[in-house]
């Protein structure tokens, strides 16, 4: 396995390889390096070799790679609406089946539009609010969102930045609350006509008495 890489350090070239050692107390990762060793002449005369320890690198990539994986698992089935965008640009990198099913849009549709096209709000307005998320001054808002059928509802979003590979994206949680807010609209203007009433029938009693 190892012969290749004497070879090419023979003849004057700087090489390396990661290779795994089984060992009572668990498997150990090593990088092998081979270094010419040159004479005053400059031909190679030796070969030094130099072992690096990267068990821990690896144990911690392996761990990445499954918390990523645990994570995308999660984002991909979770029934909540969520969206994972560009924090700059506002691109949309990827999105759930529960946005799919609720903006009506395909996953590739939605992975190739901006958070623009979904916004009603002005770019200016959701570029500023992006900014807000990102720095994590703000983490949560109250937005307009367009469906490909042109309908508007009124959404919460819950937005916070995580580093997904080598992205630092925004991860973003959506809740359709338009029946709610009708619904507070509708309390309020009930309780507002109440008062109203309850005025008038003060001011009409109050003028029967005098």
């Amino acid at each position: 396995f190892a012969w290749p890489y004497i070879e090419r350090a023979l003849q004057g070239e700087r090489c390396s390889y990661e290779t795994a050692f089984p060992l009572a107390e668990g498997q150990r990762w090593i990088q092998v390096n081979y270094v010419p060793s040159l004479d005053q002449s400059g031909k190679v005369n030796g070969i030094v070799i130099l072992n690096h320890d990267l068990t821990e690198r690896k144990q911690a990539e392996e761990a990445l790679r499954e918390a990523e994986e645990r994570f995308h698992s999660m984002f991909e089935r979770h029934h909540a609406i969520m969206l994972l965008i560009a924090p700059h640009s506002g691109a949309i990198v990827d999105a759930n089946m529960a946005a799919t099913q609720f903006y009506g849009y395909s996953l590739d549709e939605l992975r190739r539009m901006n958070i623009d096209a979904i916004n009603a709000l002005s770019p200016e307005q959701v570029a500023a609010e992006r900014t807000r998320a990102l720095a994590e001054r703000q983490n949560y808002f109250v937005f307009p969102h367009r469906l490909a059928s042109g309908e508007i509802r009124t959404v919460e979003v819950h937005s916070t930045p995580i580093a997904v590979g080598e992205q630092q994206l925004l991860f973003s949680i959506i809740h359709d609350i338009t029946e709610r807010q009708q619904a507070e609209a509708a309390l309020a203007a009930s309780q507002a006509m109440y008062r109203l009433c309850l005025l008038y029938t003060s001011d009409a009693a109050d003028e029967r008495s005098s």
